[in-house]
Parts: structure tokens; sequence; C-alpha cells
């Protein structure tokens, strides 16, 4: 779920730095929560309520860009 309306929190004034400080310091404060909380916070994303929206609380899995491979095989290419 995506929040339009909290654009309107973000001052329009803020320069480029100012706002790439805004993002690094939220980023943190997921990856705190996360090392606090994260072993809870899996576990309940593993319930089937959240099945559609699990990608509102994590990134989508890097390997889906790499359909092709599978880490389960013995036979890696390096």
């Amino acid at each position: 779920m995506r929040h339009n309306w909290m654009r309107r929190l973000v001052p329009r004034e803020w320069s480029p730095d100012e706002a790439l400080f805004a993002v690094n310091l939220l980023r943190q404060a997921v990856d705190a929560v996360w090392a606090v909380h994260g072993e809870d916070m899996a576990a309940e994303l593993a319930e089937d309520r959240y099945r559609d929206r699990i990608h509102d609380y994590i990134g989508p899995d890097p390997m889906d860009d790499f359909p092709d491979v599978n880490l389960d095989d013995d036979d890696l290419p390096f």
C-alpha cells in the first residue's frame, strides 16, 4: 500500500542533500526496527493474512531478477 498523502509531509524546500539525509535516516530507522524485532516480525509475516501485502513490509526478493538461478543446485556456475 502506497501512501500518496504522505507526500504532503515532505517539504518542497528541501535541497537534494537534505532529501537524501532524510531517506538515509528513515532507512536506518527501518533497519533498527528489524534488528530489534526482526525475528518476531518475520514470523508474523509468515501468516497467511500478510500474503497479499508482504511487499509493503519487505522489498521484492532480489533473486526474482534471476529466475534461472537455482541456489539449491549443487552444480553452481562458479
